[in-house]
């Protein structure tokens, strides 16, 4: 087979781009696998959710909602094709300290009153010093179940989390220990936990204190 000099060219082109591109994927495969999961998580809590709901009281759709994920501040109908309301999940702060005490979320969205029903409390009574208190305000809860399942795991995340930012939500999803996993998956899970709460404004607050306050830790 005879090869011009552009066809030799365009091939080795295409033989260095997939060296660079197989080489690019092994150095992502080869990283901790806790830091691959903590870079997932922290690509979820940036997913900006919301629902859509139809303002039109004669269309059949009126005020029911429709799921959007990224979405932008525009929806309209697919029923009635007119302009809608678009309700996003937010979350806000209050207080100064690094550790969080409460949390609350307010759901059951009324499209109709434009308001939230009900509001899920959790607290943890046994932190110290200057807390804040985080709010979520989301449309895709319903239940008061699930309110406080997603509150309690908030705050949860949040006194574990080393980076907060008031444009992320905190994930809402648990990191689940199961004696089911083989062994060397369990001491995994174990491990990126035990390195998460280690450098967790909780312990950082608890250590701190225990500064400030000049006492010794318990043998």
């Amino acid at each position: 087979m005879h090869w011009s000099p552009e066809l030799f060219t365009w091939a080795l082109l295409c033989g260095i781009f997939a060296i660079s591109w197989m080489s690019l994927r092994l150095q992502k495969n080869n990283r901790p696998r806790n830091i691959r999961v903590a870079e997932e998580v922290q690509e979820m809590s940036r997913m900006k959710r919301a629902v859509g709901y139809c303002k039109d009281t004669e269309c059949e759709e009126y005020s029911k909602g429709v799921f959007l994920l990224n979405h932008g501040d525009t929806f309209y109908c697919s029923r009635c094709r007119s302009l809608g309301q678009v309700e996003k999940e937010v979350g806000s702060h209050v207080g100064d300290g690094s550790v969080f005490k409460e949390v609350r979320v307010e759901y059951n969205f009324d499209a109709v009153h434009n308001a939230y029903r009900e509001t899920a409390i959790v607290r943890d009574e046994s932190l110290w010093g200057p807390c804040s208190t985080y709010m979520l305000m989301s449309p895709l809860i319903k239940t008061e179940k699930r309110a406080l399942k997603v509150a309690e795991t908030v705050l949860s995340n949040l006194n574990r989390s080393r980076d907060f930012s008031d444009d992320a939500i905190p994930a809402t999803t648990e990191t689940i220990l199961s004696f089911d996993d083989s062994p060397e998956e369990f001491n995994r899970k174990l491990e990126n936990l035990r390195r998460e709460l280690e450098d967790s404004p909780l312990c950082r607050a608890r250590e701190e204190n225990r500064i400030a306050t000049g006492r010794k830790e318990a043998p």
